[in-house]
Parts: structure tokens; C-alpha cells; sequence
């Protein structure tokens, strides 16, 4: 599981850069800047945590309403809650900037 967080945690850092630095250049676009700016808001937007990630927040979920979370557990699940409330901002940003909902 390690890993996987790892993984996720590595993919939206560079997501996150790259958007970051197609939206400066968006500031001052050309039109080719304009065109990697969307192409990048729009790949923010459609990006999904995988099904296995998502699953296993569920069971950390339902454990930690119940009171059985190890301390390993609750870390996880904190790092997942972080990441999701992270990707939501961070998609709400690129629909902005696209002018989408």
C-alpha cells in the first residue's frame, strides 16, 4: 500500500507542477502555451484514483467510523483524505481556469 500512495503521491506532484507551470505561461500565452495549458487543466480533470485505492479508503473508512484503526491505519487513511481533498481543489482549479463545471 506503501507504494501505491508513493505512486499517487509522485503522479500528482508532477501533474501538479506541470499544471502550474502551463498555467504561468498561460498568463502570457501563446497560442501554444494556451493549447499545453488546457491539454494539462484538462488531464487534471479527468484524472481518477485507481479502483484499488479507492477500495481500500472504504475499508480504512468503515474502520475508522468504528473505532478500529491501528496507527498505521489512521496514518494511511489521513494521507488518502489529504490526497482526495488535494485532487478536488486541484480539479476545481483547471474547471476555473477552463470555464467548465
Amino acid at each position: 500500500m506503501e507504494a501505491i500512495r508513493e505512486e499517487a503521491a509522485e503522479g500528482v506532484r508532477g501533474l501538479k507542477d506541470k499544471f502550474v507551470r502551463n498555467l504561468t505561461k498561460l498568463e502570457h500565452a501563446s497560442p501554444r502555451a494556451h493549447t499545453a495549458a488546457v491539454r494539462t487543466a484538462r488531464k487534471v480533470i479527468e484524472f481518477r484514483i485507481d479502483p484499488q485505492v479507492q477500495a481500500r479508503a472504504g475499508e480504512l473508512a468503515e474502520k475508522a467510523n468504528e473505532g478500529r484503526l491501528t496507527p498505521d491505519e489512521c496514518a494511511e487513511y489521513e494521507a488518502l483524505v489529504n490526497f482526495t481533498d488535494f485532487l478536488s481543489v486541484f480539479k476545481l482549479k483547471a474547471r476555473c481556469r477552463l470555464g467548465t463545471r
